[in-house]
């Protein structure tokens, strides 16, 4: 009959145990910080996705006037999941893109540009492009400094659209 002190003196399976243990807490702890990079990655992704395509709506919907803001009216509200709305800053909430029309040359990852002057328009060498901004928020796992961040993102617009 096995008692107490013969299962605790059996060594016969220990390994076994073991290789369990480990294996499982090898395995979890690697890919908890694989997974919110992931997660990351994905939201990056899906922000910027929704600014192009928002970029290539209003390529063939411009503003009547791109020197004064109040005459806009966006092509939609909503692109995906976000909100649309017309500002020249990034915004403070998540799941919002502003946008505006600027021009001169964009500075990469910046708010937006200058606004457009009338003598903007009729120089042809003056660039003019789309601005949109956006905030990321994460809220990761194992890694704390996957905060998120703002993403700018310009798209060239051709001014007049000729069709």
């Amino acid at each position: 009959m096995l008692t107490l002190r013969g299962l605790l003196a059996d060594r016969r399976g220990v390994a076994a145990w073991e290789f369990i243990i480990i294996t499982a807490f090898l395995l979890v702890l690697p890919l908890l910080p694989i997974a919110d990079v992931g997660v990351a990655a994905l939201r990056y992704m899906q922000v910027r996705q929704a600014m192009r395509d928002l970029g290539a709506l209003v390529q063939y919907n411009q503003p009547p006037d791109l020197t004064n803001v109040n005459t806009w009216t966006l092509p939609t509200t909503t692109v995906g999941t976000f909100s649309v709305a017309i500002n020249t800053v990034f915004p403070t909430s998540e799941n919002l893109i502003n946008i505006t029309v600027s021009c001169g040359t964009p500075i990469n990852g910046a708010a937006a540009g200058p606004a457009c002057t009338p003598a903007d328009l009729t120089d042809t060498s003056t660039p003019k492009y789309v601005w949109m901004g956006a905030v990321v928020k994460l809220n990761p796992i194992v890694i704390k400094t996957l905060t998120g961040a703002n993403i700018g993102y310009t798209e060239r617009l051709q001014w007049p659209l000729t069709r």
